[in-house]
């Protein structure tokens, strides 16, 4: 579900404290500063979840916000780690005493539960991604390495566009079941990025996999309707061959054809025991999750559930 708060709605004395205190929760912000600029104290935070990720899209006024080594001892809980883009506006974070600009459609590398300080000079607006560090599965050190290299590696200008398609997708992606498996391939690809600008190659190449494997199950998940949903359909949309998709595939332990026919299955069977799908014939449930011969529809079910799909659905009335 998309979380919208915007201070538009609030009284402008109450605004100030009303930030800080949302920024709190969400960005784990210890202290948010407002600096006498002449700008009212502006925010509008739309997030959600994917999965174990967090989505933030972010506009507010300038502002200085940090956490101290205090603030830091205070805390518990696993790390969180932020991958952001600036889209509009000034300013530049600091971490480990290395200070990174905000430069404009770049990306930026923060971890939020260490002491850091986040200044914006000019009204902002920013992507965010916050990433669990129990789930990164990578030393907090690889992280502080990769900060001020993010644009050294490979993978930069691949993540900078999955971020900004997940977020023109948010509202969309939010009431989307399947799209929790986005936000683990997400997970994993931000973990290839940081070991790919740490140069650590064994996380890298390990992750890189992992990212592809997950981007072709979101893609499955989301075609499976398709008739034309083949291998080779999936090789040539994530530009690969189809020798690289199996090898890929077969390393994780999944027959891809099969795996497709399983999952098509479910999705009828769910639907011949929805009451709201009574009114469909079996044939065109069976059509509609891309089994276009009604023959080996009908083989395929019962080898996989032990009776026919009139069985099935009659079982479910």
């Amino acid at each position: 579900m998309l979380e919208v708060y915007d201070t538009a709605s609030l009284a402008r004395h109450d605004r100030a404290e009303a930030i800080a205190t949302r920024m709190r929760e969400a960005a784990h912000a210890a202290v948010w500063e407002q600096p006498e600029t002449g700008h009212e104290a502006e925010l509008r935070l739309e997030s959600c979840a994917l999965g174990p990720l967090r989505l933030l899209n972010t506009r507010t006024s300038p502002h200085r916000a940090f956490r101290t080594r205090r603030h830091a001892r205070g805390s518990s809980g696993a790390p969180v780690i932020a991958l952001g883009v600036t889209l509009r506006g000034e300013g530049s974070q600091t971490q480990s005493g290395t200070e990174v600009p905000s430069v404009r459609n770049a990306l930026y590398l923060l971890e939020m539960s260490a002491p850091f300080e986040h200044q914006r000079r000019t009204t902002t607006w920013a992507y965010t991604l916050h990433v669990p560090g129990d789930q990164l599965g990578l030393p907090l050190e690889a992280v502080h390495r990769a900060r001020g290299a993010l644009a050294s590696s490979p993978l930069y200008r691949l993540m900078s566009r999955h971020l900004r398609e997940l977020f023109r997708n948010q509202t969309a992606l939010a009431a989307d079941p399947a799209a929790a498996r986005l936000g683990v391939a997400t997970i994993e690809l931000v973990r290839a990025l940081v070991a790919s600008a740490a140069h650590d190659r064994r996380h890298a190449r390990s992750a890189l996999d992992v990212v592809f494997l997950e981007r072709v199950r979101f893609f499955v998940e989301t075609h499976l309707a398709d008739p034309d949903l083949t291998p080779a359909a999936i090789a040539a949309a994530h530009h690969v061959s189809e020798r690289q998709l199996y090898k890929v595939c077969a390393a994780a332990g999944i027959r891809l054809e099969q795996w497709i026919i399983r999952r098509r299955l479910e999705r009828v069977r769910d639907e011949l025991a929805d009451p709201a799908a009574r009114h469909r014939t079996i044939a065109a449930v069976a059509y509609r999750w891309g089994f276009v011969n009604r023959t080996h529809f009908a083989q395929r079910f019962r080898a996989e559930y032990g009776l026919t799909a009139r069985e099935w659905r009659a079982l479910n009335s």
